[in-house]
Formats: C-alpha cells, sequence, structure tokens
C-alpha cells in the first residue's frame, strides 16, 4: 500500500515541478498531511475528491501552506480569484495547435469521450495520468516533437513583426 502512496507522492511532486511550484514536502509530511485528514482515501480529480491545495494557490507546498480541500472548493478558489471560468488553455492548444483535431477525434486519441475534452477545455477536469500517457504516445505515433510542458502552461503568444 505505501508503493501506492509513494506512487501519488512522486507524480504530485512532478507536476508541481513541470507547473515551476516549489514542492518542499517529504514523502513522510505529505502522507502524515493525507492521513490527518481522513482523506487518503479520496484522493482524485472528481468534483466530490480531494486534492493537496496552497492557500491562496501561491507559494510552495509545504507544511503550513497547505490543505486538503474538495476538487470544487479547489475550482471555486481558483475561479473567484480569476473571477471567471479557468480554461484550460494548454488542453485546447494541444488539441487544436499540435494535433490539428476536433474534440471528437482529440477524445478518440486519449480514450476518453467529446464531453470530457470539452470539460478540460473549460478548466472544469483535467485529464487522468493515463489520458495523458495516451496522448504522448499518439505524439510520438504522429512523429510530433512532443514537451510535457504542454500539459500545463499555457501556449506563449507569437511575436508579431515589426515593420
Amino acid at each position: 500500500m505505501v508503493t501506492k502512496w509513494l506512487n501519488q507522492f512522486y507524480q504530485q511532486q512532478s507536476k508541481a515541478k513541470i507547473r515551476g511550484i516549489e514542492f518542499k514536502l517529504t514523502f513522510e509530511q505529505w502522507l502524515s498531511v493525507w492521513t490527518k485528514s481522513g482523506k487518503l482515501e479520496q484522493r482524485g480529480r472528481l468534483k466530490n475528491q480531494f486534492v493537496m491545495a496552497r492557500f491562496q494557490d501561491k507559494g510552495a507546498y509545504e507544511i503550513g501552506n497547505i490543505e486538503i480541500i474538495t476538487v470544487s472548493e479547489n475550482l471555486s478558489m481558483i475561479q473567484s480569484k480569476a473571477n471567471t471560468r479557468v480554461p484550460n488553455l494548454p488542453i485546447e492548444h494541444i488539441r487544436r495547435a499540435v494535433f490539428h483535431v476536433s474534440q471528437s477525434e482529440f477524445a478518440e486519441i486519449s480514450g476518453t469521450t467529446q464531453s470530457s475534452v470539452s470539460r478540460w477545455e473549460q478548466g472544469l477536469q483535467e485529464p487522468s495520468h493515463s489520458e495523458m500517457d495516451r496522448i504522448r504516445t499518439a505524439a510520438a505515433d504522429r512523429g510530433i516533437r512532443w514537451d510535457d510542458r504542454w500539459f500545463f502552461e499555457p501556449p506563449k503568444p507569437a511575436r508579431s513583426a515589426r515593420n
């Protein structure tokens, strides 16, 4: 069972690093926070499941700056901070600019439904690790140079030519 949680810890640590967020928790601290919350078995990405969040979505993942909240609460916090829905620009960018496909075609590539792709792009849900793996594999199969940062960083706007 420890191996399962250790893998979850490394995945969260890796995602934080890719997003440029400092992750200062040891596995023991991470597991202790989850265990004390009583929500360890309810971790996930669905609205009624739980995530580890940073206060005000700022600073490092570290003791004193984290809490266990529902995915809905986390999305509400992020959305109220921006005072708007938080679209997942990276996913839409991957679909449109990298793969050049419709939501339905992207759903087939990632092994999900068109409505799930729509929810990803609206910021209401994120792709699972297995769905991300299928997207990576599809890129490789198509000879597309892949960069995992695309999952987490919005594309940089193209520079306009100056006259």
